[in-house]
């Protein structure tokens, strides 16, 4: 199938230029990966359903123009796929690992894309600014609320990218916030995989 018809079928909206944007993306992800570990091998074959649809499933639950923070960045899931798809939208990728910032700045800049930047709290001081914390493969619930604290307003929100609804209600089972579960599907060809958006919304001050 083409990346095309990937998205067709899992019914998210892409104009050709989006589209284009994310071909090149993809290519500049396959050569860098040669270089440094970005994605697992395995995945290099799946990019189109494991990254790039389940980067881009949830996106009409992110509101337009609020400022996102992509906690753990790095190969750009999702950010850089958030920010193709809704250009409006301001996006800082966190990102402290030296070789897959370097590959942030070089996709942001070979995309020509704007309004987006790479943070690296390592080095800068991080201020609670932002009002959406999105993060993938981040860590346990537990974890992200931990680090979310660092850059979220007042009633932030954060949308954590999850797996099977059993695996997240183990981890609900260590904390103390109140949560909500927005399942989603990712399709292929051959079967649906089964994701679930976790959103915590709370005063962290």
């Amino acid at each position: 199938m083409t990346l095309e018809q990937i998205f067709i079928l899992n019914n998210i909206q892409i104009n050709n230029d989006q589209l284009e944007k994310l071909k090149i993306y993809k290519k500049l992800l396959l050569e860098w990966n040669k270089k440094i570990n970005l994605i697992s091998k395995k995945a290099e074959q799946e990019i189109d359903y494991l990254h790039f649809i389940d980067s881009a499933k949830p996106i009409n639950l992110l509101p337009n123009k609020s400022p996102v923070i992509d906690l753990g960045s790095g190969a750009g899931f999702p950010g850089i796929v958030l920010k193709i798809l809704k250009p409006e939208t301001p996006i800082t990728l966190c990102e402290t690992k030296t070789k897959k910032i370097n590959f942030l700045q070089k996709s942001i800049e070979t995309l020509n894309l704007e309004n987006i930047v790479v943070f690296n709290p390592a080095v800068t001081k991080t201020e609670k600014k932002f009002e959406i914390l999105v993060c993938r493969a981040f860590g346990d619930l537990k974890k992200i609320i931990k680090e979310a604290g660092r850059y979220l307003i007042k009633n932030g929100t954060i949308a954590a990218y999850k797996g099977k609804a059993n695996t997240i209600k183990q981890e609900i089972q260590k904390i103390s916030h109140d949560v909500s579960i927005v399942p989603y599907t990712i399709k292929n060809e051959n079967e649906e995989i089964e994701r679930n958006l976790v959103e915590i919304t709370f005063d962290f001050n």
